[in-house]
């Protein structure tokens, strides 16, 4: 749905079709003595209702975090979104078509999620690391690089001190040295990574699906930015680990490093691969059938879907815990 403004007016809301966007004003001009409730798009076949797409205040949703201004608000808006994506079956059932695209809003949206959890991480890291360096006598130097790995793990870790090869054997050296355990990841996260980019980019790159149902890449680019909360949904682990960790043992570091619930992810990520897929096929199924009412929905997602899951397999095949699970 397009807009424009006036001088001294208020928004002007053009009626267009939600997903192609076709005018719809040469139908609405056949109109004589009455208004229809429903209307079908005669350039894309989509039925939508006359009221979303003549009034301007459907255009937004409450408490959706793309619609909602003010800061606090949209924190609120923010976990209440992610709450709806976390059950795809919610969040399609609440946001539609003609409910307005705001691209900046979608790409502000996951970073201001990951960022909230992280701090929330590092706050718990660092304050376990605060009490084991006061009780265990560790040097300023060695607690602040402890509460630096509190925010910059698990993508990296650092270390007060690193080991050298000489003439006379390993030697440890007061020297700062960083791991980048990104590098390290399971082959199964790496699958999963590469299953959720892949989806997306085949559905952006095969114009012919998309402009047979004249779906606008803005649609798309909604469906993919809100596919990628798996990675909030793991972050939220990390969060929920560190605080039974902490809970439960006196601020251990240890066990507010690992915990119980990633010991258990990390013993079972074969089967921890498989849910996040599984959740990621749900989402775009519902995304191509429910939110873009995409003709033959289900051909094309299995199609695209085949392709996304074999660049997981490809990845998870190399985890041996992953090829046991599945034996």
């Amino acid at each position: 749905m397009s807009q424009h403004a006036r001088p001294g007016s208020k928004i002007v809301t053009e009626p267009c079709c939600p997903r192609c966007g076709y005018d719809q004003r040469g139908l609405i001009a056949t109109w004589t003595d009455q208004c229809p409730l429903e209307g079908l798009c005669s350039e894309c076949g989509y039925a939508f209702s006359w009221s979303d797409v003549m009034r301007p205040d459907r255009l937004l949703l409450a408490g959706y975090f793309e619609h909602t201004k003010g800061v606090w608000a949209c924190v609120v808006a923010a976990w209440r979104t992610l709450a709806w994506v976390v059950v795809p079956f919610v969040y399609w059932s609440k946001v539609k078509m003609h409910h307005e695209v705001r691209p900046r809003r979608l790409v502000l949206w996951p970073i201001v999620v990951i960022a909230m959890l992280w701090f929330l991480i590092g706050v718990i890291r660092s304050a376990a690391y605060y009490i084991d360096g006061r009780q265990t006598g560790l040097s300023f130097r060695e607690v602040a690089i402890d509460l630096s790995n509190s925010f910059i793990f698990p993508m990296m870790h650092a270390e007060p001190t690193t080991w050298v090869m000489t003439n006379t054997g390993p030697t440890r050296l007061n020297r700062l040295s960083i791991d980048f355990v990104m590098l390290n990841w399971s082959p199964v996260f790496w699958g999963v990574i590469g299953q959720a980019i892949l989806f997306p980019a085949l559905l952006l790159a095969l114009p012919v699906t998309r402009q047979r149902a004249k779906i606008r890449k803005r649609h798309v680019f909604r469906a993919a930015v809100f596919s990628q909360s798996w990675v909030m949904l793991h972050l939220s682990l990390f969060l929920v680990s560190a605080i039974i960790g902490v809970a439960r043992s006196d601020w251990n570091i240890a066990l507010c490093w690992d915990g119980p619930v990633l010991n258990f992810l990390h013993d079972y990520r074969g089967l921890y691969g498989l849910v996040l897929v599984s959740w990621m096929a749900l989402w775009w199924w519902l995304a191509l059938e429910v939110g873009m009412k995409l003709p033959q929905a289900t051909r094309h997602w299995f199609l695209l879907m085949l392709a996304a899951l074999l660049m997981f397999c490809i990845f998870a095949v190399s985890d041996w815990r992953f090829s046991a699970f599945l034996a």
